[in-house]
């Protein structure tokens, strides 16, 4: 199904005979020879580095294509090796910098399809407005800071996250991305799982001797390796409630486990609750029977608890007889409050853990983080940052559920509701998971802002009767699809 062209954004005749006059095919196969070629020479001249030559040849020219033709890949390489960090994954391709690659590869792209061609239109929606006035709070709590230094820097490292936010919600067209876009998720879950797995049964890379961690990077620990992999959990989950095609079903056959596996090895109190705010979510629009529901989410919260283990961890554990753990989170909720009731604009970017001994009521010899999303941008930002904050995060939810309502009412693809649902899902859990780990200017919850900023183009478009699918079907759905004729309709 496909888009009518009179709908498609104008295209400057000068950029299309350009674009057109590219011969693709010739200059992939060129470019991956190219790289295969470079491959080679590595292992047989080491000392000479003459290897370089073609392997930067065949990127540029590669990269010039998908600038050209394919800025949606562009944006699936930005999350990949972005968002979900496959070089920390993976330590033998940080070499080859592919987040910074693929950032710039991307902010070419941007420069020139959404400022000079025009070829991708910019959509401002609800959630996309509140991050540009988050960011606008977090600018000035930066200059503000108490040092500036770490603010600055921090500060440039989330500049760029929301550019590529944006870059991640405009540069999705159509339904096909939405399929690609979901197989390329669900694949870092199943190779990120597959790692911690392997992890896990040889005793290799644990955290407090028992918790599961993937590198030495974000996903090093095991709070924030949970909230990475709520997406794929969600996605997958949410696939198999809907006709999605064999791949698909496939692929959302070997994540849902693989993840669940990974989940229950990090032993995360926060990840459990994530998860069953997830399946909640997925069941309330899934399962008929709010008996079922119920009972279902009692009974698989403590098996999910004896299953992770939580009681044999360190921290927080049996072991735990002072509950250490549980404390220093007071304080460090504690100190997040006193630093914006000291300081109208927080201790600045990034500065929390620098600033706890100042303002935790009971010193517990070093510097600890807010573990807590929450408390995190009230210390860093002050109240007027939280308000900011948590409205981002409602706009998300709204626009999210409106989505999904649309979609339900339209009768939309099953790609399409798959993924609504799967987004407000990890949006919920996100909130759920958040409150234990500070992770307010890490990917997840902007990734979502992007991925729902492009469903509700998708709802717009739906609503105008151009993605209508007259033959899909929804669980327990008992609304009738959308009455636009078939003239309007396109195949």
């Amino acid at each position: 199904m496909q888009e009518s062209k009179d709908k498609m954004p104008p295209h400057d005749p000068a950029v299309r005979r350009l674009l057109d006059g590219i011969p693709v095919q010739m200059l992939t196969a060129f470019a991956v020879t190219c790289i295969t070629t470079a491959i080679w020479w590595w292992g047989l001249l080491p000392i000479l580095r003459i290897e370089a030559v073609p392997l930067a040849v065949g990127t540029v020219i590669l990269v010039i294509v998908l600038i050209g033709k394919a800025p949606f890949l562009l944006s699936v390489m930005v999350l990949m090796f972005g968002a979900f960090q496959m070089d920390q994954t993976f330590h033998w391709l940080y070499p080859l910098r592919l987040p910074f690659m693929s950032m710039a590869a991307a902010s070419f792209a941007f420069i020139w399809h959404v400022l000079l061609a025009k070829t991708i239109t910019p959509v401002w929606t609800r959630e996309l407005k509140a991050l540009l006035i988050f960011y606008s709070i977090m600018t000035i709590a930066t200059f503000t800071a108490v040092d500036r230094n770490i603010a600055i820097a921090d500060w440039w490292t989330f500049t760029k996250l929301v550019f590529l936010t944006f870059v991640l919600a405009w540069f999705p067209q159509n339904k096909k991305h939405i399929r690609f876009a979901l197989a390329a998720v669900m694949c870092c879950g199943i190779v990120i799982s597959s790692v911690a797995i392997y992890n896990g049964i040889t005793r290799a890379n644990l955290v407090e001797l028992t918790r599961v961690a993937v590198g030495s990077g974000t996903f090093g620990n095991p709070n924030d390796l949970v909230v990475f992999l709520l997406f794929p959990l969600a996605i997958s989950s949410a696939l198999l409630f809907y006709r999605g095609g064999p791949v698909m079903t496939g692929l959302a056959l070997i994540c849902l486990p693989a993840v669940s596996w990974t989940i229950i090895l990090t032993q995360s109190r926060g990840g459990l609750l994530g998860v069953l705010a997830l399946f909640v979510v997925i069941g309330l629009y899934t399962v008929r029977s709010r008996t079922v529901l119920i009972i279902s989410a009692i009974l698989l919260a403590p098996l999910l608890y004896s299953a992770m283990g939580i009681s044999n961890r360190v921290s927080g554990g049996a072991a735990d007889i002072e509950q250490a753990s549980a404390m220093i989170r007071t304080y460090a909720w504690h100190a997040g409050v006193r630093m914006a009731m000291d300081r109208p604009t927080g201790v600045g970017f990034g500065n929390f853990i620098a600033q706890f001994p100042n303002f935790t009521p009971v010193l517990v010899g070093g510097n600890y983080t807010a573990h807590s999303a929450w408390f995190q941008v009230l210390g860093e930002a002050g109240f007027l940052g939280l308000v900011a904050y948590v409205s981002l995060f409602i706009c998300i939810v709204y626009t999210g559920f409106q989505n999904l309502k649309s979609f339900v009412i339209l009768r939309a693809s099953w790609e399409m509701r798959a993924t609504g649902l799967a987004t407000l899902a990890s949006v919920l859990a996100f909130g759920v998971s958040a409150s234990f780990v500070s992770f307010a200017y890490n990917w997840p919850l902007y990734t979502l802002a992007a991925m729902t900023t492009f469903l509700k183009r998708c709802a717009d478009q739906e609503s105008a009767g151009f993605y209508v699918d007259r033959d899909a079907t929804d669980i327990g759905s008992r609304f009738q699809p959308s009455s636009a004729r078939p003239s309007e309709r396109t195949e």
